[in-house]
């Protein structure tokens, strides 16, 4: 089986994105558990503020970074787009908790809770996103050095009409040809394996 390469060698920014996003999470989940004990928050707020200097201390080692890295995995401007707007994240929850005392609030209204609920949810789909995606292989369709054949059978119909709704990329002459084509290529890569239809790739390990 054929094996390719396509992860970056340096996972070091990614990893970074990753603090960043889970210190993202612990924060919003702090200021909502101070929003839901108000007045008693205990020594949530000092808590807040330490998520605050980790995420600027973990910017600040994304952007050094950045600064001494020649080729980057991804664009440059991406990086640091990304770095700096996960720091706001950070920067705005602790501001929000600062002002609950700075202001005296007596007991916040139940749209701030609602609010702060909102900020876990969208922290907790930012820091899900940010972990590695585990993609062991490739499947490459239509290669001229397929190395395994899929069962397809009882789904031919289904893939020609999956290419029908596709109007913006197959039509007119194309789509005749694949309806012709297709069926014609799955019979004879099915008799390669004893079904009615198989289709073939090249199957590629990542490493």
């Amino acid at each position: 089986m054929a094996r390719l390469s396509l992860l970056p060698r340096d996972r070091t920014f990614f990893d970074l994105f990753i603090e960043a996003g889970q210190n993202a999470l612990q924060a919003a989940r702090l200021l909502d558990e101070m929003i839901a004990a108000w007045p008693d928050a205990g020594g949530l707020g000092r808590d807040i503020l330490k998520a605050e200097q980790e995420g600027d201390r973990i910017t600040h080692d994304i952007v050094r970074r950045l600064n001494t890295t020649f080729v980057t995995p991804i664009d440059r401007e991406d990086i640091y787009g990304l770095a700096t707007q996960m720091d706001d994240i950070v920067d705005y929850t602790e501001e929000a908790a600062d002002f609950m005392g700075l202001y005296k609030i007596e007991a916040p209204m139940e749209q701030a809770g609602a609010l702060t609920k909102v900020l876990v949810c969208a922290c907790e789909q930012l820091a899900e996103g940010l972990e590695p995606w585990d993609t062991p292989e490739v499947w490459l369709g239509w290669s001229t050095s397929p190395n395994h054949d899929e069962d397809i059978t009882g789904f031919l119909d289904t893939k020609i009409a999956a290419l029908e709704a596709h109007v913006s990329q197959v039509k007119g002459d194309m789509l005749g040809f694949f309806k012709e084509w297709l069926p014609a290529e799955a019979e004879e890569n099915g008799r390669r394996i004893g079904v009615t239809h198989a289709e073939s790739f090249r199957r590629m390990t990542l490493t």
